[in-house]
């Protein structure tokens, strides 16, 4: 992400270049409300975060606000980086091959649908690894991607 805001909201609004003023219009909120969501003094509803991503574009804000905010969120999401496309998309390569490494010892575990105490430790690590593959697998999803401008048709060539 190029743009760092104080809280997840602001960053948001930054990576589009919305002002307060006009965000909040396109919000139908007050600018203090931008303001405060942005501040971290209030939590926006999900209905104004749910139309903050429409707007600004930002699939990432739905998953943050659930992560950061809601219990359950909070303690069941895996963690994500917020990095650009082609960073994650190593992260995930690299979480994928550990996972290819430790897939014998999962199924050689977990066939019985038994976690025998002397499997515990193991079987904890294995979870960590599939908690990171998710994580790295989510951050993928929601990575801010730049779009390439649309081609125009002239005299049956493609030109940018």
């Amino acid at each position: 992400m190029q743009k760092k805001g104080r809280t997840i909201y602001q960053t948001a609004r930054l990576y589009t270049d919305y002002t307060q003023e006009s965000a909040s219009e396109l919000l139908n909120v007050s600018t203090k409300s931008i303001g405060d969501y942005e501040r971290g003094e209030t939590i926006p509803q999900d209905e104004i975060v749910i139309a903050m991503v429409e707007l600004y574009h930002t699939p990432w804000l739905s998953y943050m606000h659930l992560k950061l905010n809601n219990a359950v969120g909070k303690k069941y999401l895996p963690d994500i980086q917020l990095r650009d496309l082609s960073s994650s998309i190593l992260d995930l390569q690299v979480e994928m091959d550990n996972t290819n490494k430790v897939q014998l010892g999962i199924a050689t575990i977990g066939r019985d649908n038994i976690i025998d105490k002397h499997e515990e430790p193991e079987w904890k690590g294995y979870m960590s690894n599939l908690r990171s593959l998710g994580g790295a697998l989510f951050s993928v999803v929601f990575a801010p991607i730049k779009k390439e401008k649309s081609p125009v048709l002239v005299h049956r060539r493609f030109e940018y």
